[in-house]
């Protein structure tokens, strides 16, 4: 019997989604193939293996896979982008049928299409009925999706504030509607959600401006100027976000962009949480709903996000709920006490990162892992569970004997690095 083989190496990851022989209903399971990721076939074959297992009965490993049309395939370099393969056991027979190829499969292709285009900038003049409050001091951020610039009030009345210009032909072109205004309306007045100020629509333009409080710094800004962040400040931070992920878990919406970029903190009498004599109050607030959704009691499947961010489940399209965000707050915690993400470590492509994702445990740096409590690695080994299942909930995290015992210490330099 001939296998098909090509004589091109795979420069690149490609999407390969895995059906099980002769199970009509089974929709498959997602994996990344290139000879980054395997050696060769056989080690292709035993994860495959591994990752089917999870999801349906196996009387024995994988040893043959075919294309849905009946050809086998016994090489990596026989994979192609987008491919619905077979997976057969030992002493079965090829079963040709109508299978259910996840239908979801080409959303994550999309999905890793739009996480590298953004290069096509946003104006970045500000409509009059924002300048008759503010003047514009700097531009922070500038893509396809969004620009986002810094402002100053005009009136002593006003802090300063953050500016941020949305293409919603762009974002309404995405999976799923895009609701960040009238999401962010919803969940105001909590201490822990940025705070929306007003807002300004250009409908011929499509554009929708978003002014917002501005805060110190964001905790990728900690990391950047400090490294790993001491546990009993990434304690405080914690604290502040599962509060207001729990406040925006119990409305009914999923954040989908849980990361340290989008976690901002700042500090001066009157904010919330515990200080001492060395610094003013800290408070972290969560910011950036452009992702969110509103849960409707079924699990969602568009596939958005950070890919070092994303949870397992959204990558192989199993369907989601909010737990996406609490495993989003594991990989957060891990990169404030580490100062590394615990997936994608020397990845480029978003596939390399999702495979990285699915594929492979979490471990703790061996130089750091002394300096950090059981009680915050506990916390992270539970909010990394693949199975989101065992995963606690937002409310759970807080009853975390991590999130409940008080520390000793304090981060005596966080307002001279958010200066």
């Amino acid at each position: 019997m001939a296998v098909v083989r090509s004589t091109v190496r795979p420069m690149k990851a490609v999407r390969v989604c895995f059906l099980r022989n002769g199970d009509p209903h089974f929709r498959g399971v997602t994996l990344s193939v290139s000879r980054y990721h395997y050696n060769d076939f056989d080690i292709l074959l035993g994860h495959v293996t591994k990752a089917l297992h999870s999801h349906v009965v196996l009387p024995s490993a994988i040893e043959c896979i075919w294309r849905i049309d009946g050809t086998p395939i016994g090489f990596l370099d026989a994979f192609l982008d987008g491919d619905a393969v077979v997976c057969c056991c030992r002493y079965e027979s090829f079963s040709k049928m109508d299978y259910s190829v996840n239908r979801h499969f080409g959303r994550l292709q999309a999905a890793i299409r739009r996480w590298k285009v953004c290069n096509e900038a946003l104006p970045e003049d500000l409509p009059d009925s924002i300048l008759l409050y503010v003047d514009k001091r700097q531009s922070l951020v500038s893509n396809e999706r969004t620009a986002i610039c810094m402002a100053e009030p005009k009136s002593k009345q006003m802090g300063s504030c953050i500016v941020k210009v949305v293409n919603e032909a762009f974002m309404q072109s995405l999976d799923a509607k895009y609701k960040e205004m009238e999401i962010m309306r919803k969940l105001q007045s909590h201490p822990n959600v940025v705070d929306l100020i007003f807002t300004v629509h250009r409908p011929k333009a499509s554009h929708t401006f978003l002014v917002m409080e501005c805060m110190a710094c964001s905790v990728q800004d900690l990391r950047k100027l400090h490294g790993s962040i001491p546990e009993p400040t990434a304690k405080r931070i914690m604290r502040d976000v599962v509060c207001g992920l729990t406040h925006i878990h119990d409305e009914g919406i999923i954040h989908r962009d849980i990361k340290p970029d989008n976690l901002l903190v700042s500090y001066g009498e009157g904010c919330h949480g515990a200080g001492n004599a060395d610094f003013d109050f800290l408070v972290a607030k969560i910011a950036d709903f452009g992702a969110a959704i509103y849960f409707k009691e079924r699990a969602a499947e568009d596939y958005v996000g950070t890919p070092k961010y994303i949870a397992p489940e959204m990558i192989i399209g199993t369907g989601y709920d909010y737990r996406v965000d609490t495993w989003a707050v594991g990989v957060t915690l891990f990169c404030m006490l580490f100062d590394e993400e615990p997936f994608g470590k020397g990845c480029k492509e978003p596939e390399a990162i999702c495979h990285d994702i699915v594929a492979r445990g979490h471990t703790f740096p061996l130089e750091l892992k002394d300096s950090v409590s059981k009680d915050a690695k506990d916390l992270i080994d539970e909010l990394l569970m693949k199975n989101p299942n065992f995963r606690p909930t937002s409310a759970e995290i807080s009853k975390h004997p991590f999130m409940l015992r008080e520390s000793i210490t304090d981060f005596k330099d966080l307002k001279k690095i958010c200066v």
